[in-house]
């Protein structure tokens, strides 16, 4: 499994802030051009797009509340149970 974040703000230095702040220990892409977010059609901010082994989107969720984490953990235990 392979955990990436994307960050599109084109801000360099906030966006180290926020990695810093927020004890992130996963690799943060930066898509200023916003490539990334056009390839699976993001337009919004906090989305979780969870891919499987072939390259499919599997799941999206956009937007981030309370209890989000258990229903990503379960989502992620079904594709690596596959």
């Amino acid at each position: 499994m392979i955990v990436l974040g994307i960050n599109s703000d084109g801000n360099k230095r906030r966006t180290a802030a926020a990695v810093q702040a927020l004890n992130v220990s996963y690799p943060i892409l930066l898509d200023n051009l916003k490539n990334v977010s056009r390839s699976y059609q993001v337009d919004k901010m906090p989305v979780t797009v969870l891919i499987d082994r072939q390259g499919t989107v599997r799941y999206v969720a956009t937007g981030f509340r309370q209890g989000s984490e258990k229903l990503y953990t379960d989502k992620l235990r079904e594709l690596l149970e596959e």
